[in-house]
């Protein structure tokens, strides 16, 4: 019998998902390996590289923590690291200065990178025209310092710092995992 046909584990998970205080853990030992390379920002080749496993071996763990944290199969790495990190599953990666001061519309960016994929509901979200996404998310990454290596390593940051999640930084619904579609009304 697995967890899934096991009415009180598969609400355990569930309720893990949806409650940060519950000790069930969502992921095993070695996706949490893995789920910690990730929210520092390298791509799955390199993950492979350190834990010394092939990049299939490393697809096949993700394709897991996407399921276990309630992710779409094909979303980016920054909602990756965003759900893993906002389940508690990990921790934000180290920072080797303070938080930068991101103004409203940057926070609202930071926010959409966090919770959307593709880049037009990136952009429809943070209220910028999807041509100018990715360079407003350069700049993003820029202004967060020279140690902040992209927009995934941005994310997990911005946990640290208490600009997502529940720190002090942190706005009501910060940690809110919407990745679903923008609604285009």
């Amino acid at each position: 019998m697995t967890w899934a046909t096991r009415p009180h584990v598969r609400l355990q998970r569930i309720g893990t998902l949806m409650n940060s205080e519950c000790t069930t853990p969502l992921l095993t030992p070695r996706q949490k390996q893995v789920a910690a390379f990730v929210v520092s920002g390298p791509t799955n080749p390199e993950i492979a590289k350190h834990l010394d496993v092939t990049a299939d071996c490393v697809k096949k763990h993700l394709r897991a923590v996407r399921t276990q944290v309630g992710t779409g199969p094909r979303s980016s790495q920054p909602v990756l690291a965003n759900a893993v990190l906002a389940a508690r599953e990990v921790e934000p990666p180290k920072s080797s200065g303070p938080a930068p001061v991101f103004k409203d519309d940057e926070r609202k960016l930071l926010l959409a990178v966090a919770r959307y994929s593709a880049p037009e509901d990136i952009g429809r979200s943070a209220g910028l025209p999807s041509d100018e996404v990715l360079s407003a998310i350069n700049a993003l990454v820029r202004k967060a310092g020279p140690d902040c290596t992209g927009p995934t390593h941005l994310v997990g940051l911005a946990y640290r710092w208490g600009l997502l999640g529940c720190g002090p930084g942190a706005r009501a619904g910060d940690a809110t995992r919407d990745h679903r579609r923008v609604s285009r009304a």
